[in-house]
């Protein structure tokens, strides 16, 4: 009965610990097949086309492979947490939107857009509103688990700076849905903001990425030192 008892926790370390180990493998594919796919795609800019485009024409399954390692990592990263970060009713929820970013952007990824000013198509439709599930589930997921490590005995003394992350996180995510609607259709309230949006993109995009690699290797690290 012992024996049995002693391995069924190390069977579920192994198990979290694989999860751990494919989130951060996603993690990293993501950013190195975004940059490959900035590199390779000269019909696309980064200050006039969102990610989503690159998955449009030529060489788009670069860009198609990084958001569905992505997601994949999401889910995965949700695996690994559950069972060595969830102490909280705040991480846990955060956790369950964090599954659902996941879910989300494997949605994205299955319904590509259309190029910005050409006729919205009905894959499209579906890819915008999984694109919103996903920005607005994930930056509540970050800031939910963030505040529930508080609390956790083996996460509070990284509590600061994952609150920091996900901060910048929140911000990125604000700023963008603010001047997102001001640079929209042929007459935008504010033009100049038609030419900063798409970086911003950018910039929420990697903000979100840290938060996720560097909690994706705390937990590996923590899981090493418990077992």
């Amino acid at each position: 009965m012992s024996v049995t008892n002693a391995a069924s926790p190390m069977s579920s370390a192994t198990h979290s610990s694989r999860w751990v180990t494919i989130s951060i493998l996603c993690f990293i594919f993501f950013f190195v097949a975004v940059v490959i796919s900035h590199l390779i795609r000269t019909d696309r800019n980064l200050t006039t086309h969102f990610l989503s485009e690159y998955v449009v024409g030529p060489n788009g399954f670069v860009m198609t492979s990084a958001l569905t390692a992505l997601g994949v990592g999401l889910l995965a990263m949700t695996g690994g947490l559950w069972r060595n970060g969830a102490a909280t009713t705040y991480t846990r929820i955060g956790l369950v939107l964090l599954g659902m970013a996941g879910s989300a952007m494997l949605v994205v990824v299955s319904f590509p857009t259309n190029l910005q000013y050409t006729p919205v198509t009905q894959s499209a439709l579906i890819h915008d509103g999984a694109a919103l599930i996903f920005f607005c589930s994930v930056i509540a997921a970050i800031a939910l688990i963030s505040f529930g490590f508080q609390s956790h005995g083996l996460w509070q003394k990284y509590y600061r700076s994952e609150a920091i992350l996900a901060l910048l996180a929140l911000v990125a995510f604000l700023v963008f849905f603010t001047i997102y609607p001001l640079q929209m259709g042929t007459e935008p309230l504010v033009p100049m903001l038609a030419n900063v949006i798409e970086i911003w993109q950018r910039v929420l995009f990697l903000c979100i990425w840290l938060w996720l690699l560097v909690t994706a290797l705390r937990l590996q690290d923590l899981m090493h030192k418990v077992n």
